[in-house]
């Protein structure tokens, strides 16, 4: 066979079965791919080069009179306990139908329709029909979902045997030992049908990867991790051997087509070579305002081949989800963020005055909340500088909250209500979150791409719970474990007291199924509007019982209002290529291309120019209304709704009037962030540079988890909130009084188990035992104890004996016995959760420990009759009275 008729789909070729019924199967396979190609040629030339492996196949002649496999619908398999819905149906004959014809594809399905519970039912049906399989599948995930493929496998698919591949390097060792052992004897199949584990595990053992198996199928869960052809990842995954891939994704087209077509040429790699990434990457330009419209028409005809898409409004879908609704707030920056927006416009490092007195402020700055320390020079104190290395950074920061900014970040730093006066966007988040969480009690997930956005989303959490009625928050970022990460999403759906959920979009924007609330925010905007889209299924999913709104808070004529035009033109492309595709089934009924091209004529892309201009219009009737931020702080939350959103009437019919020469204008528009714009108007720069501090202010702040402690470090000292003499009205530095230097633990005098006095004290807690006590309980001598050195119980999972390093930086500690689980020991339906801060009276505040009620000492106390109430959260307050005899501390 000729270079040019290696096998389309994959690499395989290159790999050296141990059978020729292994090499008869891939050549089978081969032959059912070209044949399918070949049929569908007309499709595929006009994303091509003229030199071209499909050229090449027809000019040989060899597939001259091919045919491809019919589509045809399928009963879902018998050992699937889940009864798929019928669009999930289609879905599988869909699979089934690319397997036919020999090639790969993408289940394009919009979040939350159930892409997992597709796949899993084709290895399923795979296993079922075809017997014992030669070589497993391999699933590959990002972390953040790779728990969840585990547990809807054995819930839906028990018959499958799936394999963790994850974990320390003993772990995966162990894995390793057993395929080996298991392909000596031709057994592996006995052993594991289905491989998953995630992207970075896959990067660091591709030499195994790649050579263990010739895969079955090769699965990308969150595909478009592969967008980027250049990335290490991409290039690691292409060389892992299969004979069929497949992509999972709900948003294969992100930015541009140069992300599709690293898609097509992993799944196709000598379809789509090298040199044809060129005409996709020249049909779409933001930057040079250059669509080719034509090519996305014919993007969007061979996507109908070998991808199904389908969304949670489409009538074939049948699913009722509640509707979701979308409103965008415009609103003005406060005096202190227009300060410092105009200093980073301007470079100019003199709009704070030379001193911190009010008469050397600008007349703009008359009652700006900033500390005197950030405005004053004192005498002979020589100014550094540095060069302004991203200035539209700078404002995308300044524009969200001034303290963002490390020049701005008050030093030292005491929650106030200046954390909200000070940024027009958090004046507006107070006003949200005491009407959602304190008046109606709904369930809000707020988004931000900035980390430290979110530290001051904490801190205006923190001062709505000193002076109002209690609620608890969860939180995800990237520097969240993934324990820890599966304690605040279980914490946030399961129990009525956690209201809000911090989330970092990159970090926790895909992969959660958070349907328990019904109002999402995003502080700020991603450049990615798909990102978005994944974000807002968090909660916009199945399983949703209630509307959803979305709220997008805009920063009234900063940088966030041009980002629209460059995020319209990315969410424009994504409709125009994937949005009202034929299926399969309707594809083999037009065969004429006249036809084809009239079917694949879609809508979508309309409404994302409407949505646009309706948008433009918005902000240009909000930039006419003059509004400051001393009246956003004497406004209720429904004026606010009038004043900052809304199309009025009439503006919707100008939108919806376009015609197809405003749309051809529109798309020829470039699309270039200007940083020297500011309401519209063009502002001189007067310096590149801008003055910083010798060095920048460092916060110790508390552990920002769950049940965040109320112990903070000043200046080095542990300083209880209590202590600080806050002021709604200012932030006011805290006083040396009230500080006091760090201390070592404060242990019980009393045995936890027997009360009385002495024993050995544990070095992690405040806990202490005696030795015979132990031996009572059945627990045995500790076996973390040396000479000089004892851990309590609590230290490790009482079933598998692994400590909190080992099992993810989290215990599940007992606060009535001495027992503590890891999560994957925990009995988490029958488990009390109580909090973080149970000796928080004596200043110990774990940061490897959640204390709970056991589902032991739950069931003890029923039995006894101690508490009568059901529910997650049921009998906390007989907790703290049982155990209170316990911790005479």
């Amino acid at each position: 066979m000729s270079e040019a008729k290696r096998d389309i789909g994959t690499a395989v070729s290159r790999a050296k079965p141990a059978s020729e019924g292994a090499k008869d199967t891939l050549a089978a396979i081969e032959q059912r791919r070209n044949s399918f190609f070949v049929a569908k040629k007309e499709t595929i030339f006009p994303l091509l080069r003229e030199k071209n492996l499909i050229r090449t196949l027809v000019d040989g002649g060899e597939y001259e009179s091919s045919q491809t496999c019919p589509y045809s619908a399928v009963d879902g398999p018998t050992g699937l306990r889940a009864e798929l819905k019928p669009y999930q149906l289609d879905g599988l004959s869909f699979l089934l139908y690319l397997q036919n014809n020999g090639i790969g594809g993408i289940l394009g399905d919009e979040m939350g329709l159930g892409k997992t519970v597709q796949a899993l039912a084709l290895f399923q049906f795979m296993k079922e029909k075809g017997g014992l399989q030669a070589a497993p599948s391999l699933v590959i995930c990002p972390l953040s979902v790779l728990e969840t493929w585990i547990s809807e496998a054995r819930n839906w698919t028990p018959g499958l045997k799936l394999v963790k591949y994850h974990g320390p390097a003993g772990d995966r060792d162990k894995v390793k030992a057993l395929v080996a052992s298991r392909k000596k004897t031709n057994s592996v199949g006995d052993y594991v049908d289905v491989l998953i584990t995630s992207y970075d595990t896959v990067i660091s053992d591709i030499v195994w990867f790649r050579r263990v198996f010739v895969w079955k199928y090769v699965i990308l869960d969150e595909g478009h991790h592969i967008k980027n052809p250049e990335a290490k990842r991409t290039k690691m995954l292409n060389q892992l051997k299969t004979e069929f891939k497949l992509v999972l994704t709900g948003t294969p087209i992100q930015n541009n087509l140069a992300e599709l077509w690293s898609i097509f040429h992993w799944l196709y790699p000598a379809v789509f070579d090298q040199p044809s990434s060129a005409l996709f990457k020249d049909a779409f330009s933001l930057c040079e305002g250059r669509v080719d419209r034509d090519f996305l028409d014919d993007a969007k005809r061979f996507l109908e081949l070998i991808m199904l898409r389908r969304l949670k409004d489409s009538v074939d879908v049948g699913v009722k989800i509640p509707q979701k609704s979308e409103v965008t707030l415009s609103v003005p920056l406060s005096k202190c963020q227009h300060s410092w927006y105009l200093r980073i416009l301007k470079g100019c490092d003199q709009l704070l005055g030379e001193t911190g007195s009010s008469a050397a402020r600008p007349k703009y700055l008359a009652g700006v909340e900033i500390p005197v320390e950030q405005n004053t020079q004192s005498s002979g104190t020589k100014n550094t500088y540095k060069v302004l290395r991203n200035t539209l950074m700078e404002l995308r920061k300044c524009s969200i909250h001034p303290y963002l900014l490390d020049e701005a970040f008050p030093d030292p730093y005491v929650v106030g209500a200046h954390v909200m006066r000070n940024s027009g966007k958090f004046i507006v988040l107070e006003k949200m979150l005491r009407q959602f969480v304190l008046a109606e009690r709904k369930k809000v997930i707020i988004f931000s791409g900035f980390d430290q956005a979110l530290n001051l989303c904490e801190d205006v959490l923190t001062h709505l719970r000193g002076n109002a009625l209690g609620f608890e928050y969860a939180r995800i970022d990237g520097s969240t474990l993934s324990a820890w990460r599966n304690l605040g999403i279980y914490l946030f759906n399961n129990d009525p007291r956690y209201k809000v959920f911090l989330i970092s979009i990159r970090a926790g924007g895909e992969g959660l199924n958070l349907a328990s609330a019904s109002r999402v925010i995003f502080l700020d905007e991603d450049w990615n509007p798909q990102v978005m889209r994944q974000a807002e299924a968090r909660a916009h999913r199945l399983g949703q019982t209630k509307p959803v709104t979305i709220f997008k808070i805009h920063s009234r004529g900063t940088v966030e209002e041009q980002m629209v035009g460059r995020l319209a033109k990315k969410a424009y492309l994504g409709a125009k290529v994937t949005e009202n595709m034929q299926t399969p089934n309707s594809l083999d009924e037009l065969t004429d291309m006249t036809e084809l091209k009239a079917a694949s004529n879609s809508n979508g892309s309309a409404v994302v120019i409407v949505s646009f201009i309706e948008s433009l219009m918005r902000q240009k009737r909000l930039s006419d209304n003059q509004i400051d931020t001393n009246a956003l702080l004497s406004w209720d939350w429904a004026t606010i709704l009038e004043n900052c959103t809304d199309v009025q009437p009439g503006e919707r019919d100008i939108a919806e009037s376009i015609t197809e020469e405003d749309e051809q204008a529109w798309l020829e528009r470039k699309e270039r962030i200007k940083t020297n714009l500011f309401n519209g108007t063009k502002v001189e720069k007067t310096s590149s540079r801008h003055p910083v501090a010798d060095s920048q202010p460092e916060l110790a702040r508390a552990e920002r988890r769950i049940g965040k402690q109320r112990i903070v470090l000043v200046d080095g000292y542990e300083v209880t909130k209590e202590n600080l003499s806050l002021s709604e009205e200012a932030s006011s530095p805290a006083s040396a009084s009230s500080a006091k230097p760090k201390e070592r633990i404060v242990h019980d005098p009393h045995c936890f188990l027997c009360h009385q006095d002495g024993g050995d004290e544990c070095q992690e807690c405040p806990r202490t035992f005696h030795g015979q006590c132990l031996e009572t309980e059945s627990l045995g001598p500790s076996p973390y104890k040396e000479r000089y050195w004892f851990m309590c119980p609590h230290h490790y999972c009482a079933q598998c004996q692994k400590t909190a390093s080992q099992a993810g930086q989290l215990l599940y500690c007992c606060r009535l016995c001495t027992r503590a689980y890891c999560e994957q020991c925990l009995d988490w339906s029958n488990t009390v959760f109580i909090g973080t801060d149970v000796y928080e009276d004596v200043g110990y505040i774990p940061k490897s420990a959640f204390y709970t009620e056991c589902a032991a000492c739950r069931r003890e106390r029923i039995l006894l009759g101690a508490d009568s109430a059901s529910g997650l959260v049921g009998g906390v307050e007989q907790i703290w009275r049982r155990s209170a005899d316990r911790t005479n501390l």
